[in-house]
This record gives structure tokens, sequence and C-alpha cells, in this order.
């Protein structure tokens, strides 16, 4: 495993005290990038998860993005 891999949930746990911390210091932006939607779907999560589940998509194993368009869709 590599370092990213070993301390993941180091790495979860930093991110979720870097967006409290945003949302504390700079509530403002932190408003403006949460009002950014287009027919109630808010733009920056779909990027986001966009981001998350590219690799999936242009994989050779698209096991994992069957998966997500069954749990997300059909279920």
């Amino acid at each position: 495993m590599g370092i990213f891999e070993r301390y993941l949930s180091l790495w979860v746990w930093l991110c979720i005290l870097a967006g409290v911390s945003f949302r504390y210091f700079a509530p403002a932006l932190f408003s403006l990038i949460a009002s950014i939607e287009y027919a109630n779907v808010h733009l920056v999560v779909s990027l986001l998860i966009l981001i998350i589940i590219y690799p999936m998509m242009v994989g050779k194993k698209p096991k994992g993005l069957c998966v997500t368009l069954v749990v997300n869709w059909l279920i």
C-alpha cells in the first residue's frame, strides 16, 4: 500500500476539518459556492462526484462503474 491508501482515514479527517474551517472562516464564499446550482442540482457537488467516479469510467475493469450505476439508479 502507498502512503495515500495507508493513511486514507487521516486524509478524510483532514478534508472534513478543512471544510468545517472553510465554512467558519469564509462563510460568504462558502455560501456562494453552495448556491451554484442548476435545476436543483448543486454543480460543485456534481463535479466532485464526477471526479471521484471518472477513474472507474475509463478503467479496464468496469465492475465499479456497473455497481455504482445499479446502486444509484436501479435500487
